[in-house]
């Protein structure tokens, strides 16, 4: 009878201890392993020691997201200016020789020098809308990284604070997420 005490002495103390602790997944906050929802978020944030974190998470979470859509949106913008740039390119190779060869036979030499110019000709403006694509995309790039890293190092900074009020190390034997054992709880 003292052993299930014990043991039931544990287990109630091990699901407290680990029931207070928090992490992020992407923008939400996961406990025990379940996603919380809005409003748990918001009651959750509303008291670590004792100031409402609810408006950083949402600045946090609002910097995160256009960083993502930036980083996302520069990604796929440069992946299409650097097509169309070799989409240009392939034009005014081929058009050179096309315009080369056509100028030839219908006007000699004179015909083919005028053939390959024009032929050179038929990829700039592919070359030239495709560069303007791949610096638009460079650039938000440029802006969207520091946007996705800032947003998640301020929603990491307010996990902490809570997870740091929470309380000291422990170890408890009773239920884990795998089965039971000992488990330590920081």
């Amino acid at each position: 009878m003292k052993r299930f005490l014990l043991f039931a002495l544990c287990m109630c103390l091990c699901v407290a201890a680990s029931a207070q602790f928090v992490r992020r997944n992407g923008t939400r906050l996961v406990q025990q392993g379940q996603k919380l929802s809005k409003a748990e978020a918001e009651m959750l944030l509303s008291s670590i020691d004792g100031k409402d974190y609810n408006a950083e998470w949402n600045k946090a979470k609002v910097l995160r997201g256009t960083g993502l859509g930036l980083t996302i949106g520069g990604g796929v913008v440069t992946a299409a200016g650097i097509t169309t740039v070799l989409i240009g390119a392939t034009a005014s190779f081929f058009g050179v020789f096309v315009g080369a060869s056509a100028g030839a036979i219908v006007g000699g030499s004179t015909g083919a020098q005028q053939g390959a110019d024009a032929g050179a000709k038929a990829g700039k403006n592919l070359i030239t809308g495709g560069l303007i694509a791949g610096g638009v995309g460079l650039a938000a790039l440029a802006a969207g990284i520091p946007l996705l890293s800032v947003g998640t190092h301020r929603m990491n900074d307010i996990v902490r604070t809570y997870n740091g009020t929470v309380q000291p190390a422990t170890v408890a034997f009773g239920p884990t997420q795998h089965g039971f054992g000992l488990s330590l709880n920081f």
